[in-house]
C-alpha cells in the first residue's frame, strides 16, 4: 500500500463509522459530478465542472529548481500546462515517472494545471450529504488540498481535491 493510501486509510475507519452513525442530514442535498482517477492504490476526484480534459503525457519538459511536485510542462492546446505530481505533493517522496502517464487538466479561474494520474476511472455523481469531512489527523497542507472524502468500498475512501488550493 502506498503512502497516500496509508494516510487516507488511517482516517477512513473513523470517518466511515461517523457517517454511518450520524444518520441523514437536515436539509436538501445537492448532487455533485466528480471526475475520478487512481494514483497507485489511492482514489481521487475533482469536480467535473473544474476539469478541462484528459491528456496523455508523452513529451514533457522538466522544471529544474522548482518545487519538487511541479513535474514539468507540456504544450496543451498551444499553451504551457504545468504538470503536478500529487504523490510528491502529499508524501514528499519521488512520485510518478512522467512519460506515458495521463494528466487530468483542472482549472480555477485563469489557473490551469495537469494532475498526473495512473488511470482515469469514471464520472461519479454523489450527493453533498454523502461527503465526509477531512480528518484532523491529516497535515494542514493535506486538509487544505482535500475538500472532502467519499466512501467507495468497505473502509476505503476517495479524496475529493480542492482545485482552488
Amino acid at each position: 500500500m502506498d503512502d497516500i493510501a496509508k494516510l487516507l486509510q488511517a482516517a477512513a475507519a473513523e470517518r466511515v463509522q461517523e457517517a454511518r452513525s450520524s444518520g441523514p442530514t437536515v436539509g436538501e442535498a445537492r448532487e455533485d459530478s466528480l471526475l475520478t482517477f487512481r494514483l497507485g492504490e489511492s482514489h481521487f476526484a475533482v469536480p467535473l465542472a473544474s476539469s478541462r480534459g484528459i491528456v496523455p503525457v508523452e513529451k514533457w519538459t522538466p522544471l529544474p529548481g522548482n518545487l519538487p511536485y511541479f513535474a514539468g510542462v507540456i504544450n496543451w492546446q498551444g499553451r504551457l500546462l504545468t504538470l503536478v505530481d500529487i504523490q510528491q505533493f502529499f508524501v514528499a517522496e519521488p512520485g510518478l515517472a512522467v512519460a506515458g502517464k495521463t494528466a487530468v487538466v483542472i482549472y480555477d479561474g485563469d489557473l490551469e494545471a495537469g494532475i498526473l494520474v495512473d488511470e482515469v476511472l469514471d464520472i461519479l455523481k454523489i450527493r453533498s450529504d454523502q461527503r465526509l469531512a477531512v480528518s484532523s489527523s491529516l497535515s494542514e497542507k493535506q486538509r487544505k488540498t482535500i475538500a472532502g472524502l467519499y466512501p467507495i468500498s468497505g473502509q476505503k475512501l476517495m479524496a475529493i481535491l480542492n482545485v482552488a488550493y
